[in-house]
């Protein structure tokens, strides 16, 4: 397989995720969102740093990472609006 037949088969992949996703996202109702919702901000919470500004779920080697630790950047980006003034750069 070729380069260029890999990426258009990501790409075709990637167009069929995105139409699945819509898809399912349009069937959802008002109490799946606010159970999502809720999902995104225990998440969040969980992943809030320490005393030492390390992520109290992410602990242990390797895991001991400074805030914001991966999960809660992906949460933060993907399914809550980003402040503007926040910038996180380390992970």
């Amino acid at each position: 397989m070729t380069t260029i037949e890999v990426h258009l088969m990501a790409h075709v992949l990637a167009a069929v995720l995105r139409a699945a996703m819509v898809e399912r996202l349009a069937g959802l109702t008002t109490t799946d969102f606010g159970n999502l919702t809720s999902a995104v901000r225990e998440i969040l919470e969980l992943h809030q740093p320490d005393c030492k500004g390390r992520c109290r779920e992410c602990t242990g080697w390797p895991r001991n990472r400074k805030f914001p630790c991966r999960v809660w950047l992906i949460a933060h980006r993907h399914l809550l609006i980003p402040s503007t003034n926040q910038k996180f750069d380390h992970v």
